[in-house]
């Protein structure tokens, strides 16, 4: 891949290995935490509407969930702002993020159901069904606890994302863009942010060229760093035997946050992120295969050999 001036682009891997610190940076993920239930089937052998299921997985899953474990098993601090329902869902969901690790401090109970998500495994075909619930319903109420962070990541919940910035919190803060998200309001807001990250389909929904800083994933190719559109950076994907890439978005942007929080460059931050999402692929389900710093430093530094 070239860069705008037509110079090539690609990583031959530099050495960037993170250190345990003393001081654990704390990254506040504003976001959706989610009952995950993923099931496996085949439809060759299904000759009505009744399909069997092969193989299923019950686990805490979401989008700002999930990044906010990748944070803690990567060794440093997090605290999930999100909803969950006034359901048993909703207690076991708070339960697993605290067994994680996460904070739940901001994690407030709604009247309804909480988050589901049912991923659908055929063949090579993954779909993902989102009854959000209560999730939609995330707002900030402790800013003293934003104000403490040493970034912000906000996934699932464009709502807040005006806010933070309004607050003079722009230069701490990620967002994480998809697609069914995508307003003027908030892109214009987007536009004080610390880094966009999105994928391909976010990236085809909205003019990149109005975003100073946006980072596009690709899923097994890797992701591009952008800059008013044009590509100023490319970090190509550690190859793995994937298992499975559920959540896989979600590590990279935990770790992207864990690192950029660290005082890491973006293009540092990136490769880092490219590994621990490639890795978190080898295990089944969104936070089971969540690497923790040791495994990722290893794999730069054998990439770096």
């Amino acid at each position: 891949m070239r860069c705008c001036d037509g110079t090539a682009l690609g990583h031959s891997w530099p050495l960037i290995i993170h250190a345990p610190r003393a001081h654990s940076p704390l990254v506040v993920v504003i976001g959706d935490i989610a009952f995950d239930y993923t099931i496996e089937v085949n439809r060759e052998y299904s000759l009505d509407e009744k399909v069997t299921v092969t193989n299923s997985l019950r686990a805490v899953g979401g989008t700002g969930a999930n990044s906010a474990s990748q944070v803690v098993a990567l060794g440093g601090r997090s605290e999930l702002v999100s909803a969950i329902g006034d359901d048993p869902t909703g207690v076991w969901l708070l339960q697993k993020a605290q067994n994680a690790g996460v904070g739940v401090g901001s994690v407030r109970q709604s009247i309804g159901p909480s988050t589901t998500a049912t991923i659908v495994i055929s063949g090579t075909e993954r779909t993902v069904y989102v009854d959000l619930g209560v999730g939609g319903e995330v707002s900030i109420t402790d800013w003293d606890l934003l104000e403490s962070a040493d970034l912000i990541y906000v996934s699932y919940a464009p709502q807040v994302v005006k806010d933070v910035v309004a607050r003079g919190l722009g230069s701490r803060l990620v967002v994480g863009l998809e697609q069914w998200m995508v307003s003027e309001e908030l892109l214009e807001a987007c536009k004080k942010s610390l880094l966009v990250v999105t994928n391909e389909a976010g990236a085809n929904a909205l003019d990149i060229s109005t975003q100073p800083v946006i980072a596009v994933t690709r899923g097994a190719l890797g992701v591009e760093l952008r800059k008013f559109g044009a590509v100023v950076d490319f970090v190509p994907a550690v190859g793995v035997d994937a298992l499975d890439t559920t959540g896989a978005g979600d590590s990279f942007a935990g770790a992207l946050c864990y690192s950029l929080a660290t005082g890491e460059t973006t293009e540092s931050a990136l490769l880092f992120a490219a590994a621990a999402a490639s890795l978190s692929t080898l295990s089944r389900g969104a936070q089971s295969g969540l690497p923790s710093l040791d495994e990722v430093n290893t794999v730069l530094a054998a990439k770096h050999e």
